[in-house]
This record gives C-alpha cells, structure tokens and sequence, in this order.
C-alpha cells in the first residue's frame, strides 16, 4: 500500500495560555481528519476493507 499523505500531529496542551478545552478541540478536530482519511481509502477500495474488518473482527 503507498502512502497517501505525510500527517503531523500538533501539541498544543504545553502552550501557556491555553486551557484543557483548547488542546481537546484540537485533538477532536485532529480525530475528525483521520476518520475522513479512513472512510475515503475504505471506500476507494471497499472489497479490501470489508476484508480488513473481517479478519480483525475473528482476531478479536
């Protein structure tokens, strides 16, 4: 599988000035793109997803 895109993920909890509710935004919002990212690629290729879920769902 290639890579589709480099991702960063930024900490903003350490910053003076900003509260508990700033960094949960954040990583909320961090939270949001990667489950975009997901659904796009399981639904470029929705066979091998289903597969994907499939074999996780009997390991677990």
């Amino acid at each position: 599988m290639k890579p589709v895109a480099a991702l960063w993920f930024s900490q903003i909890s350490h910053v003076p000035g900003l509260g508990r509710t700033e960094a949960m935004t954040s990583r909320t919002a961090q939270l949001a793109v990667i489950d975009a990212i997901i659904a796009a690629l399981s639904l470029a290729d929705y066979d091998r997803a289903v597969a994907t879920i499939d074999r996780i769902f009997h390991v677990l």
